[in-house]
């Protein structure tokens, strides 16, 4: 549902806030429930996802179902993949501060000499500015999203 005229996200009851970028980086309509999981793991709502952090997710999901043959495979999330939280640089102060939007990437866990992480490796964006700019309102089908709340993610996810 478009956003019409609104200058900052209100999303009636019912639908959350997506966008445009979040669905040519491999989001679906409407989104898996492997998507909606995430959510709920890291505490988050759709609009804190960074466009690589979709792609990561989309990436994972292809491989465990058209590879391995079978739904994305939580466990194996898990061991391989952490939340990051991105924080916009501060000013003069330096100090950074929390983003409304695109503030949470997925990434790769760090392996060590025993258990070295390798995956596939994919070229993900270095600029995302304008992930904001095209925003519309996308159903939540079930309530299976979080509600959204508009609210700014300060700390890393714990998970």
């Amino acid at each position: 549902m478009p956003a019409a005229d609104h200058r900052e996200p209100r999303p009636p009851k019912g639908y959350v806030v997506s966008f445009a970028k979040f669905h040519r980086h491999g989001l679906g309509s409407p989104p898996s429930h492997f998507m909606r999981a995430l959510c709920h793991h890291y505490g988050v709502e759709l609009q804190h996802f960074s466009s690589n952090a979709i792609t990561t997710a989309t990436i994972f999901a292809a491989v465990c179902e058209g590879y391995l043959g079978m739904m994305p495979h939580w466990d194996l999330w898990l061991h391989l993949y952490q939340g990051e939280l991105f924080n916009a640089p501060g000013g003069a102060t330096g100090v950074r501060k929390p983003v409304r939007a695109g503030c949470l990437n997925l990434v790769l866990k760090t392996g060590n000499a025993e258990e070295p992480r390798e995956y596939i490796p994919v070229g993900l964006t270095s600029n995302h500015a304008g992930l904001d700019s095209q925003w519309f309102y996308l159903r939540n089908d079930d309530d299976l999203f979080p509600d959204y709340t508009g609210c700014l993610i300060s700390e890393r996810p714990d998970h």
